[in-house]
């Protein structure tokens, strides 16, 4: 199935994309289509999909933050390394940008493949994020993700 939008023909994957932008863009509050959301994320087989929403919801304001990794399609703040010292650390960095959200959901799915391939628990997928997502205060991260609905 394809869409036209004036004279842009748009995928059904596209399509999807574009009605969960303005779907927030115009202000519905994304609990009342959370099962949309996570099941947009179940469709790229991402473990922990529930989680994953947590996050998403977390690090971009529940889809309403401005001048933050948003307004790149990346919806998790994934960063890029920009600037190495001479030892090889990293001293700058930068939100990776993505296309759209599917592009987005992908580089998550990756980066769970690389980090967490043998969770097979909610508590060892967590203590994997502990591990490997650096955030700034780890154990208020997860306090924070388990709370969101």
């Amino acid at each position: 199935m394809k869409g036209c939008l004036g004279n842009l023909f748009l995928s059904e994957k596209n399509m999807r994309v574009i009605l969960f932008v303005l779907m927030f863009c115009f202000g519905q509050s994304y609990g009342q289509d959370t099962t949309g959301i996570i099941n947009m994320i179940k469709g790229h087989d991402i473990d922990y999909p529930e989680i994953v929403f947590s996050q998403m919801m977390l690090e971009t304001g529940n889809l309403k933050c401005t001048n933050c990794s948003l307004d790149k399609n990346n919806f998790f703040g994934f960063l890029k390394c920009t600037k190495r010292d001479s030892l090889g650390v990293c001293v700058s960095w930068r939100y990776l940008v993505y296309d759209n959200l599917e592009h987005c959901l992908e580089g998550y799915k990756a980066w769970q493949e690389w980090r967490c391939p043998e969770c097979e628990t909610k508590e060892e997928y967590y203590s994997c994020l502990f591990k490997y997502w650096g955030a700034n205060n780890m154990k208020k991260y997860i306090y924070t993700i388990k709370q969101i609905k």
